[in-house]
This record gives C-alpha cells, structure tokens and sequence, in this order.
C-alpha cells in the first residue's frame, strides 16, 4: 500500500499561515512600498511552494490526478474524488 508523507503535509499548513501572514502585512502596511514589496513576495514565495509540494509529494498515490486535503494530524478518512481510493498517510498505518 502507498502512503504519502504526513511531513509535506504539515509543511503545506506551515507554508498557507506564511502566506496568511504575508496577505496580512500587505494590507497593514499598504502604505510603505519596502514593507508591501517584501510581503507580496513572501506571498507569492509561499504559495508557489505550496502548489509544488502539493502537486509533487501530496497526490493520489493510486491514480496520481487530484492532491490529498492536507491536516496536521491523523483522524481524517480522506478518498481521491477520481478513483474514490482511500488516501492514508504514514502515521495513520
């Protein structure tokens, strides 16, 4: 049985409250362009890892086309909307 890492999967949380953080900072300090630039870097930074780590270590291990709903924890009975195949992680064996 295939399992995906739970690992990249808390680094996606990680990276989405980054993002959250930098969206916040933006609209803060919309007035100061060193501040703004920074932070919709950072935003874009994030999120364009996100959809990496997403589309690369997070993906159906049984048909490969949709990624898995990313939780920090074990406890969620996750299929693939595809081939309806149960996802597991490598904390939930």
């Amino acid at each position: 049985m295939k399992v995906l890492k739970r690992k990249y999967a808390r680094i996606v949380v990680g990276l989405s409250m980054a993002a959250l953080l930098a969206f916040g900072f933006a609209l803060a300090f919309r007035k100061n362009p060193m501040i703004l630039r920074g932070s919709l870097v950072a935003l874009v930074v994030s999120v364009l890892a996100i959809a990496f780590i997403r589309w690369r270590y997070l993906r159906c291990p049984h048909c490969g086309k949709s990624a898995a709903i990313v939780y920090w924890g074990p406890g969620w009975n996750q299929s693939c909307p595809k081939c309806r195949e149960r996802i597991y992680f490598d904390d939930e064996q």
